[in-house]
């Protein structure tokens, strides 16, 4: 499911696979009067200038119903989870670069014990620093190489890079009285 967050009255749009075979696209998730309810693709009719709604689709059983609002609702919780989450688990080593140029320093972040990621920049242009993930040439540009699934994920991992480096940096200020 995708979140949506538009101030409106949809919450979240997705699809639902059925046994591997059929794929349902245009499964929304809709804040009503009542609370949150799931609601399958429709189709509109238009009928002496008033729209009228069809279903596309038929839920035959009650406990079809029950299970699939259920496995959407939960994919739902899954996501906004997931958008909330920020990145907890990583080791920032800096190495900074005595340069003129916009790179300050590379970072080395370990993630969990899990992922070694090498070759992250640190930039710095006209007063402003950001993270460059690492890249490789791709047709006439470049491209990431990972990425995180969130932007608050992103945010977070690109934060903690900084902070290291500033941290570091403030060290090595006050190890030399600068």
């Amino acid at each position: 499911m995708k979140l949506i967050n538009n101030g409106g009255s949809l919450v979240a749009v997705g699809k639902v696979t059925l046994d591997r075979v059929i794929v349902i696209q245009q499964v929304k998730i809709i804040q009503g009067e009542n609370g949150l309810f799931v609601s399958l693709p429709r189709q509109s009719a238009h009928k002496k200038e008033k729209a009228e709604w069809h279903n596309i689709l038929t839920i035959l059983t009650e406990q079809a119903r029950e299970d699939m609002e259920r496995a959407v609702m939960e994919s739902m919780k899954k996501e906004l989870l997931r958008n909330t989450a920020p990145v907890s688990k990583l080791q920032v080593k800096i190495t900074e670069i005595p340069t003129e140029s916009c790179l300050k320093a590379f970072a080395t972040v370990h993630y969990d014990n899990i992922l070694t990621i090498q070759g992250i920049r640190i930039m710095e242009s006209n007063g402003k620093r950001w993270v460059s993930m690492p890249k490789q040439k791709s047709g006439a540009g470049y491209q990431d190489l990972l990425f995180l699934s969130t932007p608050l994920a992103r945010q977070s991992f690109d934060s903690q890079i900084l902070d290291m480096y500033e941290r570091q940096r403030e060290q090595q200020r006050k190890k030399y009285g600068q």
